[in-house]
């Protein structure tokens, strides 16, 4: 399905969604123009409308980051063939343009094998097991600062 496809209601309130700043009143006295039937049919056109949109955003972002990465990683190599450079040619400041090349050194801490590292230097990160709160809250145990809620969504098959 796509924006041409839907009824005109429908494409109106599709368009509305889409821009930022949208107007409650017009979006409500837009739906209430619509029969009950076609304001479901409606909604549901626009959330499988939005729904391949976001698909498709989604394999862009995906492209757009491995492009990145492959970017990044171009630059790492670039650098390392200037300090390469800078370091056959003895170190010396380089004026090349209106850029200056210089190299400095800088200590980090290089973990081939955290595992080897004692407790004491470690970080634990702690967080809730949700599934063991919920199998617990189900068995009628108690568990403080926990309570299972329940949450309703639709389903549009």
């Amino acid at each position: 399905m796509n924006l041409y496809e839907m009824t005109g209601a429908t494409a109106v309130l599709y368009d509305m969604l889409l821009n930022d700043e949208i107007d409650e009143q017009i979006f409500n006295d837009t739906v209430e123009g619509m029969g009950a039937i076609e304001k479901v049919e409606g909604y549901c056109q626009i959330i499988s409308e939005m729904n391949g949109d976001s698909a498709k955003l989604k394999t862009e972002i995906d492209r757009l980051t491995a492009k990145k990465k492959h970017i990044d990683n171009r630059v790492t190599w670039l650098k390392t063939q200037l300090l390469n450079f800078y370091n056959a040619n003895g170190g010396e400041k380089i004026k090349a343009g209106t850029f200056t090349v210089s190299a400095r050194k800088s200590e980090y801490v290089d973990i081939p094998d955290a595992s080897l590292i004692p407790k004491k230097y470690l970080k634990v990160k702690t967080e809730p097991d949700k599934t063991a709160i919920k199998d617990a809250l189900k068995h009628g145990l108690k568990v403080k600062g926990a309570a299972i809620s329940t949450r309703e969504s639709v389903q549009i098959k």
